[in-house]
């Protein structure tokens, strides 16, 4: 059982996220910890997410996108209303992932060299996600710069690929929350590059052959994150870039915030840095007024379940959505439950699925024996803590290296997700949902999430964070 102890001190706290559902609900779970330790929690939000955050219970202050050429106040281009990424920054993105052509049979190093072959030609349309990244930061840090003096923070917590310059100028310390594998932050070489889902004991000649394409791109982010510090006047240090060495995430002196189970992490490989601030998972506890409820006769009791869900970003290939849904339920005796995600409108499911745009997923673990998932840290994270096998269908970033350890730590298995045969699919859904022996193991480490209490702890070092660096 953990020592947990009171707050010394009642701190304000502000948190500022990019527009991705995975980056917003691991800072609500964080918040929620925060909250109840009796902190002030203000959230910064795209004015398009208005509302997402106050029905949790949390102060939201709303950014505002100036507008672009051609738009009126209230209209979007042509005058016929809000665009899309106004109105449903979720969805618009989303679609951007499916216009790039991210979502294909390729291998990360297929991806990653055919990236930087592109770059060697002069072709930068890679760049199309930071470049928004740069110009929705350019619009909103005047606003974070205004609330940071308005507040008076003891404490900000960032998770976003770009620091706002106002963040280092101001003095006020922070923390870089990370919502994905901490592969990305560890920095070590002595794990495999972020984003191959290459084995940890792998050959590093594969490892030193992707990171020869893969540095080149995070000249990106310095790039556009040295235009953002002289769009505003900010004299920056070596400290305020990503690592040079191909690094894309932010730096950060004062510490850095993630969820990732004991089970899964790489302690067993590395020694975890002390300013690394971990924690189980960050999975949000609130439960809405209205309790989920499935459908009435959807599920008999006894009957075993399946949670199926690609994210916000992967379920708009509603093509692999389709198939699979169509395998599990034609060639597997269980039903499944679909997150339909962005673009539910546009298909029907088949018999024995049922799902809709948006789900309360922390209600729904629960509920279900096997999990189909995408890889997303969210998910991959809730679903540990949960006790519940997981299949993994990853699609792009992160999500190789989570299903590649799951797999290898054998807490479930990964499928390679545009190249499956049928067979495939059905034969590791039987074998999770049917392992009484993975089952008992799950089951453990759910228990001893629950005793743990880390998200409690990490509140505890990140007061500490706050009480060391107090002006």
């Amino acid at each position: 059982m953990a020592n947990v102890q009171p707050p010394k001190k009642k701190l304000q706290i502000l948190f500022h996220a990019m527009d991705g559902t995975g980056h917003l609900n691991a800072c609500v779970g964080m918040a929620e910890a925060l909250i109840k330790r009796g902190h002030s929690v203000l959230f910064l939000v795209n004015a398009a997410f208005k509302g997402q955050f106050s029905k949790y219970g949390f102060e939201e202050l709303t950014l505002e996108r100036a507008k672009k050429e051609g738009e009126d106040k209230g209209k979007g281009k042509g005058g016929n209303g809000p665009s899309e990424e106004q109105v449903n920054p979720v969805k618009a993105f989303a679609k951007m992932i499916l216009k790039s052509g991210m979502l294909n049979d390729k291998t990360p190093l297929e991806r990653v060299k055919e990236m930087a072959e592109k770059r060697a030609k002069g072709d930068d349309k890679d760049q199309e996600f930071i470049k928004s990244l740069y110009e929705s930061t350019v619009d909103f840090n005047p606003q974070i710069k205004r609330a940071i003096e308005e507040r008076k923070p003891d404490l900000f917590i960032l998770d976003h690929f770009l620091i706002p310059p106002c963040l280092p100028e101001s003095g006020v310390p922070w923390l870089y929350l990370f919502s994905g594998n901490p592969i990305a932050i560890y920095g070590s070489k002595d794990l495999p590059p972020f984003t191959t889902g290459y084995p940890t004991d792998s050959d590093r000649a594969l490892w030193d052959e992707f990171l020869s394409y893969k540095n080149s791109m995070g000249d990106s982010f310095h790039k556009y994150q040295q235009k953002l510090y002289e769009h505003f006047g900010y004299e920056a240090t070596e400290e305020d870039f990503p690592k040079k060495d191909g690094g894309i995430f932010p730096q950060c002196k004062y510490g850095y915030v993630y969820g990732y189970p004991k089970e899964l992490d790489y302690q067993d490989l590395i020694p975890i840095p002390e300013k690394f601030i971990g924690m189980d998972a960050f999975c949000r506890e609130t439960k809405p007024a209205e309790p989920f409820k499935l459908p009435e006769g959807f599920a008999k009791e006894g009957e075993k379940l399946i949670f199926f869900s690609l994210g916000s970003m992967g379920s708009v290939d509603v093509e692999l959505v389709k198939r699979v849904t169509s395998i599990l339920s034609s060639k597997t005796p269980y039903k499944t439950i679909v997150s339909k995600g962005p673009l539910a409108d546009e298909y029907e499911l088949p018999e024995r699925c049922w799902g809709e745009g948006f789900l309360p997923q922390t209600q729904i673990l629960p509920l279900v024996d096997l999990v189909i998932t995408h890889g997303g840290n969210n998910t991959v994270t809730e679903t540990f803590s949960f006790g519940k096998p997981q299949i993994v269908l990853p699609l792009f970033g992160d999500q190789y290296d989570n299903a590649q350890r799951l797999t290898e730590k054998g807490f479930g298995r990964r499928l390679e997700t545009y190249k499956f045969k049928d067979q495939e699919l059905v034969d590791a859904v039987e074998a999770l949902i049917n392992d009484q022996k993975l089952k008992e193991r799950l089951e453990a480490a759910a228990k001893r999430i629950a005793a743990d209490r880390s998200k409690e702890v990490a509140c505890m070092k990140i007061e500490a964070v706050a009480e060391k660096y107090a002006k």
